[in-house]
């Protein structure tokens, strides 16, 4: 069945869906990153993809009653998408694969018109006669192609793998896809569990192709802030969307919106012209699909501890952060953003723990007791010795003028030395008793034990 370039072009509205169109000169460039939060960018670089989705159709002139080419017409589109399990599964939107998406047909009918005018038609023809001549086939043809960072792959190279579609729903259904590469052990996104709350802060994430031209391929993408405006419905109710306060760009589609945790709580879906105002799908659409495949959304035990690093580093939580990403780096030793995160977590100021403090400060107040105590019995024996010898004069001194004798007595009660005041010995009536010299027993005190733990430190 064919289908008339009229009616695709007048089935265009003022809603566009964030694909982008790109010409084949230009559909292998990528756009580099601008700056955000670190924190979100760390998180959510590792686990988002490049797409290229090139559709195919034979175009067929009514006026010579024939196909215009023995080739068919071929137009690339770019898109996003993030990976959901670490097996090769990739979420992205649902038009980005959609055949009969209006700008995709728009897009080949541009393509179409072009190439007949200049190589098909002869002098003469005009672009608005060749729209009413030509039509193309209705069954459109696509290959999807996969370029993982690496970021994504843990890797030093990235890699260009052709995608099988899976599951989609279009953009009236939702606006989700669910798509499979041949790849393991890849790095990527969590999907939030909760729904995000009206004015929470969120970042977008993808390729818009109006960067795509003017940049080196670097495959680092584009983290635009925004908030979440508001939460509405499409398709009489049934669909929920998300309202963005951002002007995202066509090339994005697919991509992430994430939270401040770099958890995924949509996909980018569309916009409207001339405005500031986006969309994104819940990503519960995505939960669908993959619980559909029997596919569980989950993270490798690398991407996780990468995370694990990073949330860490952000606490300034120096050890734990050096810890996790030295695991991140035994598993993939090219992992260059691994080995950044470490280097700025290495780069963290190692303070003396609190543990360490108290125990010192212990150890002296310790010893200054110690010393006090001694102190105390070594005085308290010379007061005694004095008082002693001053009693014996004393006593000598009586006896030899013989007035006075004096009467028995009872000997004085043992008394324990203090080493506080309070405590002090005081003689029975009669003559002093010698009493056992106490002498102060030498101890160490069992103070803390050392606690190793580091301290907070601010984000870097």
């Amino acid at each position: 069945m064919l289908v008339s370039i009229r009616g695709a072009l007048a089935a265009l509205g003022a809603t566009v869906a964030l694909t982008s169109f790109a010409s084949p000169a230009l559909a292998d460039e990528t756009p580099t990153g601008s700056d955000d939060t670190s924190r979100v960018v760390a998180l959510t670089q590792p686990g988002v993809v490049y797409e290229t989705i090139e559709f195919t159709t034979r175009v067929w002139s009514d006026y010579n009653q024939e196909f215009i080419s023995d080739e068919p017409i071929t137009v690339p589109f770019t898109c996003t998408g993030f990976v959901v399990n670490p097996d090769g599964w990739i979420a992205t939107a649902g038009h980005c694969v959609d055949t009969e998406q209006e700008e995709v047909v728009a897009a080949l009918y541009d393509t179409a018109v072009a190439w007949a005018l200049e190589n098909y038609y002869s002098e003469g023809v005009t672009a608005e006669e060749a729209l009413d001549d030509l039509y193309i086939d209705e069954e459109v043809q696509r290959e999807v192609f996969v370029t993982l960072p690496a970021a994504v792959t843990g890797d030093e190279l990235e890699k260009e793998l052709p995608a099988r579609v899976i599951d989609a729903t279009t953009f009236d259904e939702g606006d989700a896809a669910l798509l499979k590469v041949e790849a393991e052990g890849l790095n990527g996104l969590p999907l939030a569990e909760d729904d995000p709350e009206i004015g929470a802060d969120i970042t977008s994430v993808g390729y818009p192709a109006i960067i795509e031209g003017y940049t080196d391929h670097d495959l680092v993408p584009t983290f635009q802030p925004g908030t979440i405006s508001s939460s509405k419905t499409v398709g009489s109710g049934l669909l929920p969307v998300y309202q963005l306060s951002q002007d995202l760009q066509g090339g994005m589609s697919g991509g992430p919106t994430v939270n401040s945790d770099g958890e995924v709580i949509g996909v980018i879906s569309a916009g409207f012209d001339t405005t500031d105002v986006s969309y994104a799908s819940p990503i519960g659409r995505i939960v669908e699909l993959l619980s559909a495949a029997g596919v569980d959304p989950e993270l490798s035990e690398t991407a996780t501890a990468f995370r694990d690093g990073v949330m860490a580093l952000g606490d300034g939580e120096r050890a734990e952060a050096i810890s996790q990403l030295e695991k991140v780096i035994a598993e993939q030793p090219r992992n260059q953003s691994a080995a950044d995160q470490l280097e700025r977590a290495e780069a963290l100021p190692v303070e003396e723990s609190s543990g360490e403090e108290s125990s010192a400060d212990s150890a002296i107040n310790w010893t200054v007791a110690a010393i006090a105590g001694g102190t105390a019995v070594l005085l308290g024996l010379i007061i005694a010795t004095a008082v002693a010898v001053a009693r014996r004069r004393s006593r000598a001194a009586l006896r030899h003028q013989g007035t006075a004798v004096w009467p028995p007595t009872s000997p004085a009660p043992t008394q324990a030395w203090a080493t506080g005041p309070a405590q002090q010995w005081a003689p029975q009536q009669g003559p002093p008793v010698a009493q056992p010299i106490a002498q102060p027993v030498g101890f160490t005190p069992s103070g803390p034990t050392v606690q190793e733990q580091q301290p907070p430190y601010g984000w870097r």
